[in-house]
């Protein structure tokens, strides 16, 4: 047993090694997406004393408010600690998913398979901090503990991801069903249901205190459930199953030197040879159906799902010296061997330039390039929120996600908050009355017509606004997509701005 301890140390330390290897360059993308900033802006807020979805508003669980404070703890300033604090996570997510492998696998396949994990999840795109990377652990640890028949921590860990991405309710759910199958097969007894259902409402019970003593347990209800709802209704599950396997065409597409061999490898796995099937199986099943069901299906939402298809993969018997498995492992070899490829010549240009890592950043460029802004700057960020969140400007409304402010459907977002008299029903147009010194947008929001923005509203208020900069070719969106982001600057006074009817 020492041995065998000694050797899944080791084994860790080798995890570590290649996931900050490969991972390194992703400490000079900044701001790959609206989401990882906004987090950011929500995770110091809470620490300076505001209370989530009564003093900021952000559509997400509340515990995600509290991990994202834990780096602002250390540095709420520093970037770099921000997107360190997310590779921790991913490294916990792999430990965790190689003692799950290595129960079917032996100690080196089970190595490579992790690795395997780590390569995909090198995709840019996921290179920064979500909310769907930092609840791998706990819905594997709940997995993990389901499989040993521990239903309390099982409970537990399920709710702890609920509380981080509320779409695992659905998994929840598929577990309950299960359980009482096993119920009336009399493989599991009513104190297991009891057990699971116990650890799964201490968590909740524990925030629902917070928020009962905080006098916000409306605005909680409304958020978590009310307008999750009405999230997810804004798509059909058609439309949300189309989205899904687009976004897995397109992964292939876009990035197949990486995807493509992954995606072989799981055609080449047969369902008739997994151990625990039927466990694994809701797991995969549930949270396929969760992140079709809410319509969207980007592809960061697939980040739920990798770790689940990299455990489907290793229930296969891939000891036995057939040309199946020779294929199986060379495909793993591809994907792993291209990702180290790609991040080592990454890795050498920044070796090369010998620049400091701040100065990729592109928000440090760009505050450069504006007079005086400081944190008494009023920054409305359509896009781009990085920027208030460095030079921590005051806020002038309570939505953390400001690109939605424009979107058609924001309003009907709200109607809950407004019938209930949380918000005024003009909330949004007094946001456009809040005259903000600096508007950061993007061409996308601010010059496109889309149908699914408020185009008019948008050019009346920057009727009143001059650009100042502008930077092309910013690496924004998913697989190839490129943006440009605008700063502009108001050419009037605060009481002069004219009224949006």
């Amino acid at each position: 047993m020492k041995n065998l301890n000694n050797k899944i140390f080791i084994y860790s330390i080798g995890i570590f090694m290649f996931l900050f290897y490969v991972r390194f360059n992703g400490l000079i993308y900044d701001a790959i997406s609206w989401d990882e900033a906004t987090y950011m802006i929500a995770g110091r807020d809470l620490i300076n004393g505001l209370i989530p979805y009564k003093d900021f508003l952000e559509l997400k669980p509340p515990l995600s408010f509290f991990i994202y404070s834990i780096p602002a703890l250390i540095d709420d300033n520093s970037f770099i600690i921000f997107r360190l604090y997310g590779y921790v996570y991913l490294f916990i997510t792999s430990i965790i998913l190689f003692l799950i492998i290595k129960k079917n696998q032996n100690l080196n396949l089970s190595l490579l398979l992790v690795f395997l994990f780590i390569s995909l999840m090198n995709y840019h795109f996921w290179l920064w901090n979500s909310t769907e990377l930092f609840s791998l652990p706990f819905i594997l640890l709940s997995y993990l503990f389901l499989l040993k028949k521990n239903f309390l921590l099982s409970g537990l860990m399920i709710s702890l991801s609920t509380l981080i991405r509320i779409n695992y309710s659905f998994t929840v759910i598929f577990i309950v069903f299960y359980i009482f199958i096993k119920i009336y097969k009399k493989d599991y007894t009513f104190f297991n249901l009891y057990n699971f259902a116990l650890g799964g409402l201490i968590p909740l019970f524990l925030f629902l205190i917070y928020f009962m003593h905080h006098d916000a347990l409306l605005d909680f209800k409304i958020s978590n459930f009310d307008i999750f709802i009405a999230y997810s209704g804004e798509h059909s599950l058609i439309t949300g199953f189309y989205n899904l396997f687009k976004a897995f065409f397109k992964l292939n597409y876009f990035s197949w030197h990486i995807f493509l061999p992954f995606t072989i490898l799981l055609f080449l796995t047969k369902f008739s040879n997994i151990k625990n099937n039927k466990i694994l199986q809701i797991y995969i099943l549930s949270i396929f159906l969760s992140i079709a069901a809410s319509g969207h299906a980007y592809s960061h939402h697939i980040i739920q799902l990798i770790p689940f298809l990299i455990i489907f993969i290793s229930n296969q018997d891939m000891n036995v010296n057939n040309y199946k498995n020779l294929i199986k492992k060379n495909l793993i070899y591809i994907s792993i061997i291209i990702t180290f490829i790609i991040s080592s010549l990454n890795n050498f240009n920044l070796l090369k330039n010998n620049q400091n890592i701040n100065k990729y950043h592109l928000h440090n460029r760009m505050i450069e390039k504006i007079n005086d802004i400081n944190s008494k700057t009023k920054i409305l960020a359509l896009d781009y929120l990085i920027i208030p969140w460095k030079v921590k400007s005051p806020r002038i409304h309570k939505i953390t996600h400001t690109p939605s402010i424009f979107r058609n459907t924001t309003k009907s977002r709200l109607k809950p908050y407004i019938d209930n008299n949380i918000y005024k029903e003009n909330y949004i147009d007094d946001i456009y009355l809040s005259n903000p010194d600096i508007i950061i947008c993007s061409v996308r929001i601010c010059e496109e017509s889309r149908k699914n923005y408020d185009n008019n509203t948008i050019s009346q208020l920057l009727s009143n606004y001059e650009e100042i900069y502008r930077e092309e070719n910013v690496s924004r969106w998913e697989y190839t997509k490129k943006g440009t982001i605008i700063i502009y600057k108001s050419k009037i006074e605060p009481k002069a701005l004219k009224k949006f009817n």
